[in-house]
């Protein structure tokens, strides 16, 4: 082999490899946001507050409540208290919100139009929780009932709200507490759907599960504690559970301790609650009957935990490979040129 022959073929060399870098980078560039990926956060979020329509607030033996957020008993529809919750929320890097609905026209569905109207500005996404607002028989959610409903939702949020619908499975989600699904669950190529509860077989995700229990999709729910006794005290429930009610027993850390150890199967972490005050789950920041500790703080240290992208460091990184990519396209495209020349 002749020396013109010996360094065609080192060049021919040094171009495989630079092309094989090529290729290695254009790769990590389209997979940088599954390194940088971590389970989306979410929390049940409930907007049945009012002051005084549909208070909730003490207003009867089923809305006890013994806790009281920062800024007062509020109602779900103010804008103020919305901005004050939305804020709180994007803070602790939680991404969406699984908002409590009742029903066409009722006060819940007013309140949850507003939420949406104001998602964008914090970067947040929503999805609709269809609540048993017909009442316990399952019998009544027909599939006349689930076309009705399903439209409504379609046309009122996903349709209006497009930008901050939430979507699971590469498709809008939506959510129904049992015993909504029990007799009759719709298959719709709109929607993926989920019905939430507890201890019934045919649910697909956990409204709260102590321990937690990872589902098929790599839901978890998780949550600080679970306290209806003063509910049962008012004669609202005929027995109750009291789950730390004061953080001693650590169930919120276990819950996350138990997430943190099942990071690579869990892919939605959904906190029981934002703002559930009778059944005491919630993180909203409130002045707490039996604890002193700041359960939203704690949250936030957990999430962190987690790890949440930063959306600037990715950036940074997509800008610096992407440019280092084009050095070396016009390095290859040069030595292309002065091969063919030679």
């Amino acid at each position: 082999m002749n020396l013109k022959a010996k360094n065609m073929k080192k060049k021919y060399m040094k171009l495989q490899v630079l092309s094989l870098v090529l290729v290695l980078l254009m790769s990590f560039i389209l997979n940088i946001d599954q390194l940088n990926s971590s389970p989306v956060i979410a929390v049940y979020f409930y907007v049945w507050y009012g002051n005084p329509e549909n208070s909730h607030w003490n207003n009867s033996i089923y809305n006890i409540v013994v806790d009281k957020p920062l800024i007062g008993y509020y109602s779900s529809i103010d804008e103020s208290t919305i901005r004050w919750q939305l804020n709180l929320i994007k803070q602790a890097s939680i991404d969406v919100l699984f908002i409590s609905w009742w029903g066409p026209g009722s006060y819940e569905d007013k309140a949850a139009k507003k939420v949406f109207s104001l998602l964008k500005e914090y970067g947040l996404k929503a999805a609709i929780m269809i609540e048993p607002y017909l009442g316990n028989n399952a019998s009544l959610y027909t599939k006349e009932w689930w076309n009705k409903v399903l439209n409504y939702i379609y046309v009122n949020y996903v349709l209006m709200h497009k930008d901050v619908y939430f979507y699971w499975m590469e498709k809008p989600l939506i959510l129904a507490f049992n015993p909504i699904g029990e007799v009759y669950k719709p298959i719709d190529s709109r929607f993926t759907i989920r019905i939430v509860g507890n201890d019934n077989p045919y649910i697909d995700w956990d409204y709260w599960s102590y321990p937690p229990r990872i589902r098929y999709d790599g839901y978890v729910a998780i949550l600080p504690r679970y306290d209806d006794y003063y509910l049962y005290l008012a004669g609202a429930r005929e027995s109750y559970t009291r789950l730390d009610p004061d953080y001693s027993q650590r169930v919120y850390e276990n819950c996350w301790n138990f997430v943190l150890s099942h990071k690579n199967v869990v892919k939605l972490i959904v906190i029981c609650s934002w703002n559930e005050y009778h059944e005491r789950t919630m993180i909203e920041p409130h002045y707490d009957a039996t604890s002193t500790i700041d359960i939203y703080q704690e949250t936030v240290k957990y999430i962190n935990m987690i790890g949440k992208p930063n959306t600037l460091s990715t950036i940074i990184y997509r800008v610096l490979i992407i440019a280092l990519t084009l050095i070396l396209v016009l390095a290859l495209l040069k030595r292309i040129l002065r091969t063919k020349i030679t």
